[in-house]
């Protein structure tokens, strides 16, 4: 899909925090750090920990079961080579509103 969709007001994710969304379907984490904006899958591609409750540190989000560790711009775990990528969606900032372009 090509076309943005609204996922919440700005105001509603403070800095360095993070929001589950469910978006046609598909269940994406949104997170607002220093470095910006970011959404990826919201399942861990071990186990299927929820990165939405992951810590958040230096462009990556820790899954907090097993401490797998990804990168929020490719969706690259950092921590085992071996697992897979997960999917990233770009953030836009339109006004006050948070969009995923997916």
């Amino acid at each position: 899909m090509d076309n943005p969709i609204t996922v919440a007001s700005a105001k509603e994710i403070p800095l360095g925090q993070s929001k589950l969304f469910d978006v046609c379907g598909k269940i994406i984490a949104l997170f607002h750090t220093p470095e910006g904006w970011f959404a990826i899958d919201d399942r861990c591609s071990h186990r299927g920990g929820p990165l939405s409750e992951g810590k958040l540190e230096r462009g990556c989000v820790t899954c907090p079961w097993h401490q797998a560790q990804f990168d929020l711009v490719s969706g690259h775990c950092l921590s085992n080579p071996k697992l897979s990528s997960l999917k990233t969606y770009q953030v836009i900032l339109s006004g006050e509103m948070v969009q995923i372009r997916w």
